[in-house]
């Protein structure tokens, strides 16, 4: 069996960091240290590029994953946060939210199957439990519920902290 060559990204100016695919949209999204997020779209037997807007990103972007339905993504960044995106319907774009509660690098995360939690990983030793429910205020939208902190301290003890 040999594999054909059907269609090349070329959409980053460096490195590509995190690479995931929905199979429930067939959208790819891409993340690199150029700190641009990309979701791509099949459409007419190519890969059509859709830039993220993507706000508090002073660093690369290290990591890139799908929730369960393809509804909602999250990034971790060279430059401590976890964004949070998703399709805004009206403008027919893609934006998101932010937050900070690592004290390093965001290397990982995932989300729960049920699509309202988020585990990220980082390289302070901590990873972070947060609720992905992003809702419309007047001061703009929101996303930080609650987090809570699962973090491993040197002698393998097991800390949750609330806040």
């Amino acid at each position: 069996m040999s594999w054909k060559l059907i269609h090349v990204i070329e959409d980053h100016s460096q490195q590509v960091s995190g690479l995931d695919w929905s199979a429930i949209t067939n959208k790819i999204i891409s993340c690199g240290h150029d700190k641009n997020v990309i979701v791509h779209t099949w459409e007419e037997s190519k890969w059509t590029p859709s830039l993220v807007i993507l706000y508090d990103l002073e660093r690369a972007a290290l990591c890139v994953h799908w929730n369960n339905d393809g509804s909602l993504f999250g990034v971790g960044t060279g430059n401590k946060r976890v964004i949070l995106g998703y399709h805004e319907e009206s403008n027919n774009w893609w934006t998101s939210v932010s937050y900070k509660v690592h004290d390093s690098s965001v290397v990982a995360l995932s989300f729960h199957p049920n699509k309202l939690l988020a585990a990220s990983a980082s390289t302070d030793k901590k990873v972070v439990i947060a609720s992905c429910y992003i809702s419309e205020h007047k001061e703009g939208l929101k996303v930080r519920v609650w987090i809570i902190v699962v973090s491993k301290v040197w002698r393998g003890d097991l800390f949750n902290g609330l806040q």
